[in-house]
């Protein structure tokens, strides 16, 4: 999940987080680039990327539902959902296949 660029001190809408941010590169197939934060969660099972950030990015991908459990039990199922194939890197190394929704 990302954050606003430009990078913050790990603090969104004045609540601080419990998970790590790093800075990445991501880079689309089209061979479109753009920094952005990514929020860090070893327990999740799906990896998610913000509608506009996406939309930045040019990424396209099929329609796909996909069913979410957050924090305290509650489970979203979000219908317009697309699988994405994006890669990442540091900023400073070669780039990773990531495959994400939004």
């Amino acid at each position: 999940m990302l954050h606003t660029d430009p990078p913050t001190n790990n603090a969104q809408n004045g609540m601080a987080s419990i998970l790590d941010k790093v800075r990445v590169k991501f880079k689309a197939a089209n061979g479109r680039v753009r920094e952005g934060n990514v929020l860090v969660d070893s327990g999740a099972g799906t990896t998610v990327i913000r509608k506009d950030f996406a939309k930045a990015l040019g990424l396209q991908g099929r329609a796909e539902r996909i069913d979410l459990a957050v924090v305290g039990g509650e489970r979203i199922q979000q219908n317009k959902s697309r699988r994405l194939q994006v890669w990442i890197s540091p900023l400073s190394l070669k780039h990773t296949k990531l495959t994400t929704r939004s």
